[in-house]
């Protein structure tokens, strides 16, 4: 059953026309490897990363949905959206990647696992 709802949301997928903030995807998570682009955490599962006027914002709820992309300018204001729902592959799976990575930075999660890692190797 899990296979069939895959390959329908799959081929929902490729029917929808690629916004252009989910053709930059791979670029943001290039940037954000590189260490280029800065993300904070809002919350536990919503990250911000500030350029110029504008800002790109991720959020996985923890209630259910899936990964999203926005676009804000510099008053807020909702430019675009691109979620992991609404992308086709290769895009759907690097926006994933791209929370994962920016979650982990903003969170400073690999810092905090080598300072447990030191203490854990001290006693």
């Amino acid at each position: 059953m899990k296979f069939w709802r895959a390959y329908a949301i799959g081929i929902k997928r490729m029917d929808r026309p690629m916004t252009e903030l989910a053709e930059l995807i791979p670029q943001i998570l290039a940037k954000t490897d590189e260490g280029k682009l800065k993300w904070e955490a809002l919350s536990n599962d919503n990250f911000i990363s500030r350029l110029g006027d504008a800002s790109l914002e991720l959020s996985f709820p923890a209630r259910g949905g899936s990964v999203r992309l926005a676009l804000r300018d510099g008053e807020g204001r909702l430019l675009e959206t691109a979620s992991y729902e609404d992308i086709s592959s290769p895009y759907d799976q690097q926006l994933v990647a791209l929370y994962d990575r920016a979650r982990r930075r903003a969170l400073r999660i690999d810092e905090v696992v080598e300072g447990i890692k030191d203490k854990l190797d001290k006693l």
